[in-house]
């Protein structure tokens, strides 16, 4: 059985979480992107995504806390997909104008995964939750990969293809190779 902490990231609309779902639906353990996770949820209570994201530093930070607690409730011993890892928090942080924060520090020095999936983007589409423009999505889509070949990760690019299944399929040929 293979093992290992795997991270699909990407700038906004490259297929992350249709290709996690995939990978769900296969039986892999998934931990969903947090930001999407937290603002489905306070939009669900009525909030907007202006009241949301109005102060954009505590919101990075409540994503931070989430993130850190999936992580911790996981076994390093189990084969795990993460929509968007730690360092993802680098690149929303700087484009966003925070500064880095001790909670990211924290999180950084304990974050380590055995390769990161960085996946081609699809054309830009907006949703209830996107809140990039494209010249944003480009941008952090750069510092995404960059982000994390500073940290000394292994990134592999995943292009586009025809369909999540393939993007999965092509995710665990990977796998196979790095957790054999």
């Amino acid at each position: 059985m293979h093992r290992g902490w795997f991270v699909l990231t990407g700038g906004p609309r490259a297929g992350k979480t249709s290709v996690i779902d995939a990978l769900a639906a296969r039986g892999h353990t998934v931990v969903p992107e947090a930001a999407r996770t937290y603002l489905e949820r306070e939009l669900a209570k009525g909030r907007s995504i202006e009241e949301i994201r109005a102060n954009e530093a505590a919101f990075q930070l409540e994503l931070l806390r989430m993130k850190m607690g999936a992580e911790q409730a996981l076994s390093r011993e189990a084969l795990v997909f993460f929509d968007r890892g730690m360092h993802d928090s680098i690149p929303y942080l700087s484009i966003r104008g925070v500064d880095a924060h001790p909670l990211l520090t924290e999180a950084l020095a304990n974050a380590r995964y055995d390769a990161v999936f960085l996946l081609d983007r699809l054309p830009y589409k907006p949703d209830a939750v996107r809140t990039e423009t494209p010249e944003e999505a480009a941008r952090l889509h750069e510092l995404l990969g960059e982000a994390y070949r500073s940290a000394g990760m292994k990134v592999i690019a995943i292009p586009v293809m025809e369909t999540p299944e393939a993007r999965a399929d092509s995710i665990l040929r990977e796998c196979a190779t790095i957790s054999a």
